[in-house]
């Protein structure tokens, strides 16, 4: 369960806010002053014991949202939260706002809406919960111990498989060389070319 939510200007104006408990102490106010007032935009929570601050900025409006919880009780949903609250203000409650001299007035109530999207949000992580406690609750029983057990011998099987060797091409024998004939064809004689002149000669004393 969230303790706080809010939504105000980068001027600190707040527009909306919510409580559902009374803090220990102001976290807001002091990510206000240690992280946002500091312009370090990169960030988007900080820890503040016992307290998880988490917000986004819509830096076309100078607007911030922030929810503020109990660290211990890890909520799953603070993101998706956080991110219906900036869609449904920006296209539901913003539009209607009066500007005069860059002073904001008439700010219709986002309260009805707020609630409204924190209820699905927690319906959805209940919904999560009762189906990991159903899964936790089949594999406690004996058919679902038999299919862990199943699943972790495949998966040793699959482990231990050999990886099947890539074939090497067969390489392409050389042609053999008769070194017998090579040497005999050595051996031989290498026979000059007669010139011209000397068949000439050769065939005027016959």
């Amino acid at each position: 369960m969230i303790d706080y939510a809010c939504i105000f200007t980068t001027g600190g104006v707040v527009l909306f806010f919510k409580a559902f408990c009374t803090l220990k102490f102001d976290a807001l106010d002091t990510v206000i002053k240690k992280v946002l007032v500091q312009d370090k935009v990169s960030e988007s929570k900080y820890f503040i014991e016992p307290y998880m601050v988490r917000w986004k900025t819509a830096n076309d409006l100078g607007l911030i949202f922030a929810i503020v919880y109990q660290e211990i009780f890890q909520l799953v949903y603070v993101d998706d939260l956080l991110e219906m609250m900036k869609n449904e203000f920006k296209d539901k409650i913003y539009p209607l706002i009066k500007i005069e001299n860059n002073f904001l007035k008439d700010v219709p109530s986002f309260e009805n809406l707020f609630t409204e999207i924190l209820h699905r949000c927690e319906s959805k992580q209940e919904k999560n919960q009762k189906k990991e406690k159903i899964m936790r609750d089949f594999y406690s029983t004996e058919k679902g111990k038999k299919i862990l057990e199943k699943k972790g011998e495949e998966d040793d099987k699959n482990k231990k498989k050999p990886k099947k060797e890539e074939k090497e091409a067969p390489n392409k024998k050389e042609p053999e060389v008769d070194n017998d004939k090579k040497n005999e064809d050595e051996k031989q004689p290498i026979q000059k070319k007669k010139s011209i002149a000397e068949i000439l000669k050769g065939n005027s004393r016959r």
